[in-house]
């Protein structure tokens, strides 16, 4: 069944019907867990957690941290859509993304010294996204 806290919402309804999707979704959590350092969704119990991944909205990385770039943002955000048809579908699409928005920051470091800092730590306070 997997960890509630990377569990796509479909599995929390049957892993039998649970496919490579679910992965790319508990990839955007481990993603979010990355940036942020904590759980892309709360909840005091299992259940608050598993109805969490079905009806809270997907939270903005941005508001939580000011320099993660908007096309990471746009990345996460598919990777961890509630409906299966609107993620990416297989982790190749996900690994070019990733690629591209790699490709956009050392880009930006090279010519700018403004991306070229090390990453902050998660933020308080609501900042906005910068690209």
């Amino acid at each position: 069944m997997g960890t509630v806290d990377y569990m796509a919402p479909e599995q929390g309804v049957s892993t039998k019907d649970a496919d490579a999707r679910a992965d790319i979704y508990s990839l955007g959590c481990s993603l979010h867990y990355l940036l942020i350092g904590k759980a892309t969704y709360g909840g005091e119990t299992v259940m608050a957690k598993m109805l969490a991944h079905h009806h809270q909205p997907i939270p903005n990385l941005c508001t939580l941290r000011d320099d993660v770039p908007e096309q990471v943002e746009a990345v996460f955000k598919k990777m961890v859509a509630k409906r299966i048809e609107d993620r990416y579908q297989t982790m190749t699409e996900v690994a070019a993304e990733l690629e591209k928005c790699q490709a956009a920051l050392t880009a930006a470091a090279s010519s700018s010294t403004q991306f070229g800092r090390p990453l902050s730590r998660p933020r308080t306070n609501p900042p906005t996204c910068r690209s």
